[in-house]
This record gives structure tokens, C-alpha cells and sequence, in this order.
């Protein structure tokens, strides 16, 4: 995804869930005083560090802070750090404002969350600096489980966006590419506990494999099955059903 539309897709999230958080009188009768049109978001500033730059932008309602690699550190938490002390800076400057932070590589493409941890958004309500997805009141769990590492994450979709649909994605990490008979034991196993663990909340589960070193998401690759398929389990909600990528023939 590149840098334009990357920004453009959290921020419009952004800017939807503080217009809700804007309830009360005062801040709905300003709404509607002629309030001008928010303006494109205009340069503050533009630092090197060599291995990547920094760009701080900014309008009326939102600070963005983009820092571009040109060459990425070799751990997801070298590149979080990165992105966090930019942030920080920002923050530090001005505090009032909302701010989010994203990383890209040279070419202007979103680097993806597991290089360096998914984009980071400070409130000015909220007086600290979040994920996106303690932002929206979502949990992330860690287990290892010995033969492989297990990451699952809550999801939902983005402010604004109807019907709202949640779900949840489960990350089975082995230390080498895992064989389809490995994994999917461990994906069967994996999917079941969270399909009875979220009975009530009834939420789709996607469990996909992956290889690597389980401290360093960056280095997370994700496996392949015969049929040159990637390696997931999927579990809908609205059926019951439970289907394996390598089942399939399409």
C-alpha cells in the first residue's frame, strides 16, 4: 500500500472516532459554526538519520509523523523504537494534537505491522501514546507452546465502517517451515480452544503458520502448502464451518 493512501485509511479512522468522542454540548454546537474545511497536510519538518528520514506533517486537525527506511533494522523492535522516539519527539513539541506515526520503506510502500509493530497514535485525551489497537480496545495474547510460538489477535473493522465485523487471527510460529502434517495439528488444536473459548462473542478465527524466530516478528515468514497455497485454517461463525487452505483446489 503506498504512503498516501496508508495515511489516508487510519487517519480518516482517526478523524471519525474523535468526531464521536466529541459529545458533548459545547463541542457539538462548534460543529456546526462554519467550521472550515480541513486543509491537505502541509510539511513541518524533514530530518535524515542516514538508515532512514523522518517527515512530520501536518493540518487543522492532525499531526503525522512518516518515517521512511531506507534500509530497516534487523528486529521489528529496532524498527518500533524508530518509530517511537519520532513519535515521542512529536509529542513532546506539541501535545494538544492528535498524532500517528507509520513507517514505510524507500519506495513510499506501508511497510507491513510486523516489521516494526503496526502504526502508533498518541491522544491528547487519552495523555499517552497507544497502538492502534489499544486505541479501539482490542487484546493481543502471547503462548509458547514448546514446539511453536502462538500469537492471536483481536481485530475489527475501521471507524465508521457498517456493519462493524470482528474477528480474531491466530499466528502459529515455528522455529522452521513447518510441514502440512505439523501444522495442521497445531492449527486444528489452536482453532478448536479459540472456537470454544469465543462461543459467546461468536467471532470468525483465522489460524495461518508461520516460521521464524518468535521474538522477532520481522523475520516471520509464512508457510506454503503443497498446492502453493499459504497455510491457514479458517473458522466461520455464521456457519460453523471449518475450512483448511490446502484442502482447496482453486
Amino acid at each position: 500500500m503506498c504512503r498516501f493512501l496508508g495515511f489516508l485509511i487510519i487517519t480518516s479512522a482517526l478523524l471519525i472516532t474523535a468526531c464521536q468522542n466529541a459529545s458533548t454540548p459545547q463541542a457539538q454546537q462548534s460543529k456546526t459554526k462554519n467550521k472550515p474545511k480541513s486543509k491537505a497536510l502541509a510539511l513541518v519538518s524533514n530530518e535524515d538519520f542516514g538508515d532512514y528520514r523522518v517527515e512530520v506533517k501536518s493540518n487543522d486537525e492532525l499531526t503525522t509523523v512518516e518515517v521512511i527506511f531506507r534500509k530497516l533494522p534487523t528486529s521489528s523492535e529496532g524498527a518500533a523504537k524508530i518509530v517511537r522516539k519520532a513519535l515521542e519527539k512529536a509529542v513532546a513539541k506539541d501535545s494538544s494534537r492528535e498524532i500517528l506515526a507509520m513507517a514505510f520503506d524507500n519506495d513510499d510502500i506501508t511497510l507491513p505491522d510486523k516489521k516494526y509493530g503496526g502504526p502508533l497514535a498518541y491522544s491528547p485525551k487519552e495523555g499517552r501514546i497507544m497502538t492502534m489497537a489499544e486505541r479501539d480496545g482490542l487484546k493481543s495474547t502471547n503462548k509458547d507452546e514448546g514446539a511453536y510460538f502462538v500469537k492471536i489477535e483481536e481485530g475489527k473493522t475501521l471507524a465508521g465502517i457498517k456493519p462493524e465485523r470482528k474477528w480474531l487471527t491466530c499466528a502459529v510460529v515455528f522455529p522452521k517451515a513447518p510441514s502440512p502434517g505439523e501444522f495442521k495439528s497445531a492449527a486444528l488444536v489452536q482453532t478448536l480452544v479459540q472456537i470454544d473459548k469465543l462461543r459467546v462473542r461468536k467471532l470468525d478465527v483465522t489460524v495461518s503458520a508461520y516460521s521464524g524466530d518468535k521474538n522477532n516478528p520481522a523475520t516471520w515468514l509464512q508457510a506454503k502448502s503443497a498446492n502453493g497455497k499459504y497455510l491457514f485454517l479458517e473458522y466461520k461463525k455464521e456457519s460453523g464451518a471449518i475450512t483448511a487452505s490446502w484442502e482447496s483446489r482453486t
